[in-house]
């Protein structure tokens, strides 16, 4: 529960002072990347050496994280593959019913240099957030493990409306990437109501992870599944075109809508029962 509420607070304080000090060098340095862009990535740096300087200064142990199994390589390609497959069938379905087409060029000329970019952004993206949302938040739950478990899954999900939209006004200040952050922050309750099917995909996704991290005790295969999760809808955005089917609970984006969000529910409920066949 101390870990919990320590490393929440460092996330707040990395992604406040990571975005006024980014967006101060993007103007002193005049960087052509996006502004908007540098402040997000520049602040979600910060938290990071900031969390993983104090966990090296608290002494966080790999066992206190779930990395302590010898056998690490072989849950990341358990968690991988399982995930896939799993999937698989949402993938199949949004293409089914036409809510998807195959692009078919991209699928015989980029596949293979496709994949291996995705599949490096996949682990890559999945280490990093599993290290912190289901290895340090869930690196100390004791009894009250409901408390972690339900706030890492609303932050996980809401830390991916936070979208901040470039500002002239505010771009030429050094405050501006403090400003920009700031001001998402407060559009953060429109944004999620406009993306409610997404805000349910990414609920499911963060209880389903956090489930399997303290079920079996790996993150080894949080990041494992996780970076199945990010490969295949990298490949689906890229691979197929919005369709012209309207149907309901499915949207025409690449995550399709509620039909998504209930498809990874009925996962995490397998995941539950899995875990708890296992234990």
């Amino acid at each position: 529960m101390r870990n919990f509420l320590l490393y929440t607070f460092l996330l707040l304080l990395g992604l406040a002072l990571g975005s006024v000090l980014m967006g101060a060098a993007h103007v002193e340095l005049d960087l052509t990347l996006p502004h908007h862009k540098f402040v997000k990535y520049g602040a979600m740096l910060t938290v990071l050496v900031l969390i993983v300087g104090w966990a090296i200064r608290d002494g966080m142990a790999r066992s206190a994280l779930g990395l302590q199994t010898g056998e690490a390589a072989t849950h990341i390609l358990a968690g991988f593959g399982t995930t896939l497959i799993l999937l698989l069938p949402l993938w199949l379905f949004l293409v089914w019913v036409g809510a998807r087409d195959p692009d078919w060029w991209l699928w015989s000329n980029e596949l293979i240099y496709r994949a291996g970019i995705y599949l490096l952004i996949g682990f890559a993206v999945a280490t990093l957030e599993e290290l912190y949302f289901r290895g340090l938040l869930l690196s100390d739950t004791g009894k009250f493990f409901l408390i972690p478990l339900v706030g890492s899954t609303v932050l996980y999900a809401l830390v991916h409306f936070i979208r901040p939209i470039g500002d002239g006004a505010s771009a030429d200040h050094w405050l501006g990437g403090g400003i920009m952050l700031l001001d998402a922050v407060m559009r953060l309750p429109h944004t999620v109501l406009m993306e409610l099917p997404q805000l349910g995909l990414l609920l499911m996704i963060g209880l389903g992870l956090g489930l399997l991290r303290l079920r079996t005790g790996s993150l080894a295969l949080c990041i494992g599944a996780h970076a199945a999760m990010v490969f295949s809808l990298k490949m689906l955005q890229k691979f197929t075109d919005s369709g012209d089917a309207i149907l309901p609970l499915i949207d025409n984006n690449s995550r399709g809508g509620w039909a998504g969000a209930i498809w990874l529910a009925i996962l995490v409920l397998a995941v539950l029962h899995q875990t708890r066949k296992q234990t």
